[in-house]
């Protein structure tokens, strides 16, 4: 258990110790959330006893995986979503094992709130280099499509590939 333990949370803590984020730790954390969600989902499909542990770990998986990489905070709501769909629409489940699902959200959110008040309450501080290097933020309509159309063909030149690169500080 310690050896488990200690694999599962020592990433993290290294990764919010400083500024860069190995991605080797992603496929940990999503594994063991998607293993988990579907035990969850045998579980309440043939009415085995509902073991309150599983649901707890499912969200601290989902937790940690969240505050590992950047695109884990749009992943796992998505995955939440579709896991809560498939439960939902999927099964004839009793109202009262449903309530115990809340557990998972419940576990996700008490563990990364802190983690996004920084977000949430200075939001210009933190999405300033998105603010920088957006083109959403500089064009808008049919400039935009024309832009974003120009910039994915110019991908393709061998002058962009070979020679000189992105001009635009958008990469850099």
């Amino acid at each position: 258990v310690f050896l488990v333990t200690a694999f599962s949370l020592a990433p993290v803590l290294i990764t919010q110790s400083r500024l860069a984020i190995p991605p080797s730790i992603v496929p940990f954390y999503t594994l063991s959330s998607v293993i988990l969600l579907i035990q969850i989902i045998k579980d309440l499909k043939e009415n085995r006893k509902v073991r309150l542990w599983i649901y707890v770990l499912a969200g601290i998986s989902l937790a940690l995986g969240f505050m590992t990489y950047p695109t884990q905070k749009i992943f796992i709501p998505m995955m939440l979503v579709i896991f809560f769909i498939v439960i939902l629409f999927r099964n004839k489940i009793e109202k009262k094992r449903l309530l115990k699902l809340v557990f998972i959200p419940v576990v996700l959110f008490v563990l990364v709130i802190g983690h996004l008040l920084p977000f949430i309450t200075e939001s210009g501080r933190y999405n300033f280099r998105f603010s920088v290097v957006s083109l959403t933020t500089k064009y808008q309509g049919l400039e935009l499509v024309a832009r974003i159309g120009r910039r994915y063909v110019q991908y393709f030149s061998p002058q962009f590939l070979l020679l000189k690169g992105d001009q635009i500080k958008m990469q850099h």
